[in-house]
């Protein structure tokens, strides 16, 4: 009995096989599998740029200093036709002035063969502080003592006051009898004066207050002597200091006439003068010769203080000082 049933399945089992063997298809599935091919990829095969390099950084190199200075000769202007007289006809020679009224107290000028238009002035100085300007104005109603720089409540002492006529670009007229010196005191004169009219001393003029546009780029260094002319051997040392500078610019003055100062950056700076004798040795003054200025060559131009032509040149300096190093920055007006 097992034997017949499993004879019945082996031949229920090659049926299909018989059929295939014999050429006939094999009946589809009643459930056939869907397969979905992808076609395959293109032959071009798309590449993800790798990420482009940065750049390198560089750091700039650093600005260029600025210029050293340079100094250069500037020839006096021409002298008059007619040699211009400046006199102080107050205070008097060695007059006493009450303290108490000393700042009201007028100080006044006779000036003769200098006309005071198309910018020309007088220079008047007290103690050898900052000039104050003198126009026709000035000459005409007096100044007051208070008026001139330093004048404001001055000590007890003897003190003195210069004047001399100044071109429109503030050069001093150097020809004689066109400087005038006096003397005064302060409260009751001392048995023994401190200022010597007979010793010879530099006043100092130039520069002053704030030097804008062209000035700054040119500054002007002129002074005037009194008892002297540098014709005996004698020289003016200076010394530029402040601002910009490391160390001082400095020279001197062999003959009596002008210098400029060319490559001064904007800032302040302290000039001073010393009259030396032939020897090298250093005269007595009176009072310092020094003077504070400003300088910014970027502002505008004072358009009544141009510079002669001259002395704005950039042209190689006939004596010059050695270029001190520089370092930064810095910043009253002139008249």
């Amino acid at each position: 009995m097992k034997r017949s049933i499993l004879a019945f399945s082996l031949a229920i089992a090659a049926g299909p096989l018989a059929l295939l063997a014999c050429g006939e298809e094999a009946p589809a599935p009643k459930n056939p599998t869907t397969v979905t091919v992808t076609p395959p990829a293109s032959s071009s095969v798309a590449v993800t740029p790798s990420a482009a390099p940065s750049p390198s950084v560089t750091t700039p190199p650093p600005p260029p200093p600025p210029p050293a200075p340079v100094v250069n000769d500037v020839a006096n202007s021409e002298d008059p036709k007619v040699a211009p007289v400046v006199k102080i006809t107050a205070p008097a020679m060695n007059a006493s002035i009450d303290a108490k009224k000393a700042n009201d107290f007028v100080v006044k000028l006779d000036v003769k063969n200098w006309d005071l238009k198309e910018g020309k002035h007088v220079h008047l100085i007290l103690d050898n502080g900052a000039y104050f300007r003198v126009n026709a104005e000035e000459l005409k109603a007096g100044i007051k003592l208070s008026a001139i720089p330093g004048g404001a409540d001055l000590k007890e002492g003897q003190h003195f006051l210069a004047a001399f006529p100044g071109r429109h670009h503030h050069e001093s007229v150097k020809v004689k009898g066109a400087i005038t010196v006096s003397t005064f005191w302060i409260g009751k004169p001392a048995k023994v004066a401190t200022i010597d009219l007979k010793k010879p001393f530099v006043i100092y003029s130039r520069p002053k207050g704030q030097n804008n546009g062209d000035m700054g780029k040119a500054v002007f260094v002129d002074f005037a002597l009194w008892g002297t002319a540098l014709d005996k051997g004698e020289k003016v040392t200076y010394s530029i200091t402040g601002a910009t500078l490391t160390a001082p610019v400095a020279g001197e003055f062999v003959k009596w006439a002008p210098k400029s100062v060319l490559n001064l950056q904007k800032g302040d700076y302290e000039l001073k003068l010393q009259l030396v004798d032939k020897d090298g040795k250093a005269v007595d003054q009176p009072f310092p010769a020094t003077g504070k200025f400003s300088v910014d060559s970027s502002a505008p131009n004072d358009a009544p203080m141009a510079m002669p032509a001259a002395a704005a040149s950039s042209a190689a300096p006939a004596a010059s000082t050695t270029a001190p190093a520089m370092k930064g920055t810095g910043g009253g007006k002139g008249g």
